[in-house]
């Protein structure tokens, strides 16, 4: 359902940034992974994978082998600074201190404006600060009411709630 609603937002409504909201442990990686895949067959080159721990960004690049094996990966972090993947792990500290290391045409168009497009919080608490266009929220019985709200708030135009009803009544 996510996946699906994400493709809708960006082929119909033409809205690029999206932000998928789920509590931890529920498979944000997966569904950013699957959704690269999708991206992939409609001719996106590469991403960027930004992290603030080299844990996760570890735990990130073996879901993306699983789920595309052909994919090149590379990690940008600690003393790793690959940065010829497909798929780019990054850390947050890598990335601050070492940005020339990218060619500013892998972010930028030629009027310097980013083209970053999407993006996935890793918590509730990732997403506080951040605005997008569109959010989707994966409700389960670990979200309170307080985490709704963050949820539901980071949108400028529509928030869309998903529920998988067989979690909810466990």
């Amino acid at each position: 359902q996510i996946l699906d609603d994400l493709d809708v937002a960006r082929r119909v409504h033409g809205r690029t940034r999206n932000l998928v909201v789920a509590a931890t442990g529920t498979g944000k990686t997966v569904f950013a992974a699957l959704d690269y895949r999708r991206l992939r067959a409609q001719g996106m080159d590469t991403l960027l994978f930004v992290a603030h721990r080299e844990e996760i960004l570890t735990q990130a690049r073996d879901v993306f082998r699983r789920i595309r094996p052909a994919s090149r990966l590379s990690m940008f972090v600690g003393g790793r600074h690959e940065t010829d993947g497909d798929v780019v792990f990054a850390s947050v500290q890598s990335l601050s201190s070492n940005l020339s290391a990218f060619d500013p045409a892998a972010f930028a168009d030629e009027t310097g404006r980013v083209r970053l497009g999407w993006g996935y919080a890793s918590s509730i608490y990732g997403s506080q600060g951040l605005t997008v266009d569109r959010t989707l929220v994966l409700a389960d019985p670990a979200l309170d009411r307080h985490d709704i709200y963050v949820a539901a708030s980071r949108a400028r135009i529509e928030t869309m709630l998903v529920v998988d009803t067989a979690a909810i009544d466990r």
